[in-house]
Order: C-alpha cells, then sequence, then structure tokens
C-alpha cells in the first residue's frame, strides 16, 4: 500500500492468515484500522513500524494466540484502543504490550485465559490504561492475588461471564485505587464467596 494520506482501513472478513512487515509501512496518516474476523495467527515483528499516528486497531475474532505472543504491536506508539476479543490467547505474557506507550483500553473478552497473576500485567507500558475488559474468558480458573496491581489508573475492569472461579480471594483488586466500574456478573451464578479483602 502506498497511501500516505489514507486515514481509516477496514479488511474485515477476509482470510488473511498472516501480516508482514512489508506491507503497512506506507500508510503513515493511518487513525483506525479494522482486521476483526479474518483468520490471522501469525504477524511478524515490526509490521506496525511506522503507524505511529494509528490511535484504534481491531484485531479481534482472529486466531492470535495460538503460537504464543510476542512484541507485535512495536511502533504503534500512538495507540489508544487495542482490541483483541475472541482470539486463542491462553497465556498472557506483558510482552505483548511492549511499545503501546499510550494505550488506555485493552478489550481481551472470549478468548481462552486459563490464570492470571501479577506477571499478566506488569508492564510499563500499561500505566496510562483506564480500560480493561476480559470478559466471558471462560477457562479462566485462577486469579491470583496483586493481578491488576501495577493497573493504577485503571478506571474500568470486567471479568464477566467467568464460569470456573467460585471465590475472588483475597488482594485480588489491590492497587485499583482509581477503579469506577467492575463488573463481575455471571449468567450461571458461579460466584459463591468474596473474600473480603478481595
Amino acid at each position: 500500500f502506498y497511501l500516505p494520506n489514507l486515514k481509516h482501513l477496514y479488511l474485515k472478513k477476509n482470510r488473511l492468515k498472516g501480516l508482514t512487515c512489508d506491507i503497512f509501512t506506507q500508510l503513515n496518516s493511518l487513525e483506525y484500522f479494522d482486521l476483526a474476523d479474518n483468520l490471522i495467527e501469525s504477524i511478524e515483528n515490526g509490521t506496525f513500524i511506522g503507524l505511529s499516528k494509528l490511535t484504534q486497531l481491531n484485531l479481534g475474532n482472529n486466531k492470535i494466540g495460538e503460537n504464543g505472543l510476542t512484541s507485535y504491536f512495536i511502533g504503534l506508539t500512538g495507540l489508544e484502543v487495542l482490541d483483541l476479543k475472541r482470539n486463542l490467547i491462553f497465556n498472557l505474557d506483558p510482552i505483548i504490550f511492549e511499545g503501546l506507550e499510550n494505550i488506555k483500553e485493552v478489550i481481551l473478552a472470549t478468548n481462552i485465559l486459563k490464570f492470571l497473576d501479577k506477571s499478566s500485567f506488569d508492564s510499563v507500558y500499561l500505566r496510562k490504561l483506564q480500560i480493561l475488559d476480559m470478559g466471558h474468558n471462560t477457562y479462566l480458573k485462577i486469579i491470583e492475588a496483586d493481578t491488576f496491581s501495577s493497573l493504577s489508573n485503571l478506571k474500568v475492569l470486567s471479568i464477566q461471564g467467568i464460569t470456573l472461579i467460585k471465590t475472588l480471594k483475597a488482594n485480588i483488586f489491590t492497587g485499583l485505587h482509581n477503579l469506577e466500574s467492575l463488573n463481575i456478573r455471571t449468567q450461571y451464578k458461579i460466584v459463591s464467596s468474596i473474600d473480603p479483602k478481595a
């Protein structure tokens, strides 16, 4: 692509399987990029270099995470919203957030995460994060103490739709001093107890 004035690009509902680092380098003005509903399972490091004006990236409903995670988003220094819902992310490595200096909203709903601990979000790049959607990760069994402790600016947190966690343990929400909205709603009345120190 050599479209230096393009601001919005929609490649939704195609059959893309991978992204290589030579495709988007000339899209310097891009602000919104929709790659949802493809078959993307691999993203080369450096794919998004040059897209410093991009503020929203939608990679929902792909196969990202099937082969592990790496620092896919280097170069996206202006990105504010990252949508990774409905992928195959089973282990959240904070390396995926590397380079996202201005990220404010991350959507990780409906993946296949099995556990979360303090290292999951332990990244200097998440200091400005305000909205985190982890809803409907139905394989999620464990949320350790201090999981969200590094997200001091978080205002909205959703872990709704969890079906395998029956007890919210102590100190799960430690450090969330600016939290304004917390959604732990479940459809099947799964959560039966909440530790007073959660």
